[in-house]
């Protein structure tokens, strides 16, 4: 995310917060690490449930790595609003704009 220019806040560990996804704590303690509001979050992952399903019902703003999509697909918009990737490389600044259109 770094070569993106994007900074993080904190990294956040189940290990640390003593409870692992997809328990709704550990969406609270991402949220508090950011120091944002959920919806200025994006959080990415390659887990339906706890990468996806999790963070929006905290009401973050997900993307989705589908591991399994053919990597020459470009990036597209479920009707969640869950931007959908082949690979973690696709993710671009320019995704952040996404969501606000």
């Amino acid at each position: 995310m770094r070569r993106l220019g994007l900074d993080f806040v904190k990294v956040v560990s189940s290990a640390e917060e003593g409870v692992a996804k997809p328990h709704p704590l550990f969406y609270d303690a991402v949220i508090l690490a950011a120091g944002v509001e959920p919806h200025e979050i994006v959080f990415v992952g390659d887990n339906r449930r706890n990468d996806v399903s999790g963070p929006r019902f905290a009401g973050m703003r997900t993307a989705f790595v589908d591991r399994r999509r053919d990597k020459g697909l470009p990036p597209e918009r479920e009707a969640d609003g869950t931007l959908v990737l082949s690979h973690f490389s696709q993710f671009k600044v320019e995704h952040l704009d996404y969501w606000e259109g």
